[in-house]
């Protein structure tokens, strides 16, 4: 029935529709990848900025504001001084909460890379 160069260009144009859609296939596949590891490597860095203001630099914003303000109070540190402990540490509490919302915002993208609902 049919010509024999007809069935080998029939087989050509198959040949090449699959290996562009295993191209396609390939490059999708990269791109998820790309997009979980660049996600879990922004998550990990907003857990650890987390940890250290947790476990650091709040609370050493927080003791230098109590001795300014003890200071203070005893005569020994000037008002201005303890205003400026008082606004490092609201700044330090400002930046803490930005990196919450960081770190959460990184792990739903993460999330979704993952296929994640």
């Amino acid at each position: 029935f049919l010509r024999p160069a007809r069935v080998a260009a029939m087989r050509a144009q198959a040949r090449a529709m699959l290996g562009e859609a295993w191209h396609m296939y390939e490059a999708g596949r990269v791109e998820i990848a790309r997009q979980v590891a660049a996600g879990h490597a922004r998550l990990q860095e907003t857990r650890e900025s987390l940890l250290l203001y947790r476990d650091k630099l709040r609370p050493q914003a927080r003791r230098t504001y109590e001795a300014a303000l003890a200071g203070y109070r005893g005569g020994e540190v000037d008002f201005l001084t303890t205003i400026d402990a008082l606004l490092d540490q609201q700044m330090i509490e400002e930046q803490y909460y930005r990196l919450v919302a960081e770190h959460l915002t990184a792990r739903e993208d993460l999330r979704r890379a993952v296929g994640g609902f």
